[in-house]
C-alpha cells in the first residue's frame, strides 16, 4: 500500500494545530512534517513529540542554511515543502496548510494505488468552509463545505450576496479557488503551493510549469480558512508586504485584495467573515445547482480529543496554557 506524507508550514492557534495533525495521523499519513514559521509553545512541541511528527524550527540558522528568508510567507512555503520532500522516505507528499485536511483517507489510499505509474502529481480539489443561510454556530469545525463555481459563473455567484461581500470572492470562495497536489517521491518533480512542478521552485513566482497531474474527484481538501472572526482577519492582514497596493492586489488577487482593504476601512473581523462565509438563499441555490456544497462530516476536534485527551483539547481551543495541571509528558 503506497504511503505519504503531509507538510505544512505552519504559524496558527494550537487548537488548529492539534487538529490538523490529530486528523491526519487518523488518516494514515505515513509522516507530519511541521515546519514552524513562528516558534510554537514548549507544551505545544512537547505535546506534538511523536514518531510520526517531524518538527522544524525555522529559526535563524535554519533559514540560513537553506539560503536565506524570504519576506513572502508562500515563497517560505516553497523552500520548507521542497526541504521536506528531498528527505521524504513515503511513496507520495502532500504540501497544504494546517487549516487544510483530507477529507478521506480510505479513499486517498486507493487513489494512491490505482495511480498510473507514469502520473507523478495528483490533483486534490479544494472546498472551503463557509455556513447555510440562517445558521448561528460559527464554531471552529462547524458549516458546512462550498466549491468553487466554473468561471463562467462568477459573476452570478457574486451578485447573490450584498454589500459589496460578492466582490471580495473569488470564484464564490474567500479563500483561493483551486487544488493541492501529492508529488510523488523520487521523481525529477519539485513541490510548489498548489501544483507539482516540472524544475526546482525559486522566489520567482511566475517562473514555474505545472506539471501533468490527474485529478482527483473522490478526494478532498477540505479548508477551515479562519477558524474564527479574529484569527480570519489576522491572517489576511498577514498578507501585506512592503509594496505598492498594485503589486500587493497582484500577488494575491484582487479579491483578497479587497478583504484587506475592507478591514483597512474599518470592517469589523465579524462582519467580514459573516458576509463573506455565510451563504445568502440564492448562492446556496445556485451552488447547489452546480452539486458545489456537502456536509461537513470532518471532526478534527474529535480526532485531537482521541489522541490529547479532553482537558487539553479544552484548554487548546480557549487559547490558554496546554499543560494544565499535569506534566505534559503524562498527557502526550
Amino acid at each position: 500500500m503506497p504511503t505519504w506524507d503531509v507538510t505544512a508550514t505552519l504559524d496558527e492557534p494550537a487548537a488548529l494545530v492539534l487538529g490538523f495533525v490529530a486528523h491526519h495521523l487518523t488518516m494514515g499519513a505515513e509522516r507530519i512534517n511541521l515546519y514552524w514559521d513562528a516558534p510554537p509553545s514548549p507544551a505545544l512541541a512537547q505535546l506534538l513529540s511523536r514518531s510520526r511528527v517531524r518538527q522544524v524550527n525555522c529559526d535563524a540558522a535554519y533559514w540560513r542554511s537553506v539560503g536565506g528568508r524570504p519576506v513572502a510567507h508562500v515563497d517560505r512555503q516553497i523552500i520548507n515543502a521542497n526541504h521536506a520532500f528531498a528527505q521524504c522516505t513515503s511513496a507520495w507528499m502532500l504540501h497544504c496548510d494546517a487549516d487544510e485536511v483530507v477529507s478521506d483517507g480510505d479513499a486517498l489510499r486507493r487513489s494512491l494505488t490505482d495511480a498510473p505509474s507514469d502520473i507523478n502529481s495528483l490533483r486534490l480539489p479544494t472546498f472551503e468552509r463557509c455556513f447555510a443561510p440562517g445558521a448561528r454556530s460559527f464554531d471552529a469545525f462547524d458549516g458546512i463545505m462550498r466549491g468553487a463555481v466554473p468561471r463562467l459563473y462568477k459573476a452570478a455567484v457574486a451578485q447573490t450576496y450584498a454589500g459589496g461581500y460578492g466582490q471580495m470572492l473569488t470564484r464564490g470562495l474567500s479563500g483561493y479557488a483551486g487544488h493541492k497536489s501529492l508529488t510523488r517521491v523520487g521523481t525529477d518533480l519539485a513541490v510548489g503551493v498548489h501544483h507539482s512542478v516540472l524544475r526546482d521552485r525559486n522566489p520567482a513566482p511566475h517562473s514555474d510549469i505545472a506539471a501533468p497531474a490527474q485529478h482527483l474527484n473522490d478526494v478532498k481538501i477540505f479548508h477551515f480558512d479562519g477558524v474564527s472572526p479574529a484569527h480570519a482577519a489576522h491572517k489576511l492582514l498577514r498578507k501585506t508586504l512592503p509594496v505598492s497596493p498594485a503589486a500587493l492586489a497582484h500577488r494575491i488577487g484582487s479579491a483578497r485584495y479587497a478583504q484587506i482593504a475592507a478591514l483597512q476601512d474599518g470592517l469589523s473581523p465579524e462582519d467580514l467573515f459573516t458576509g463573506l462565509r455565510q451563504l445568502t438563499p440564492s448562492a446556496a441555490s445556485l451552488l447547489a445547482r452546480f452539486q458545489l456544497t456537502v456536509p461537513q462530516y470532518l471532526r478534527p476536534d474529535d480526532a485531537a480529543v482521541m489522541h490529547w485527551g479532553e482537558d487539553i483539547w479544552g484548554r487548546a481551543i480557549q487559547g490558554v496554557d496546554l499543560v494544565g495541571r499535569e506534566p505534559v509528558h503524562n498527557v502526550a
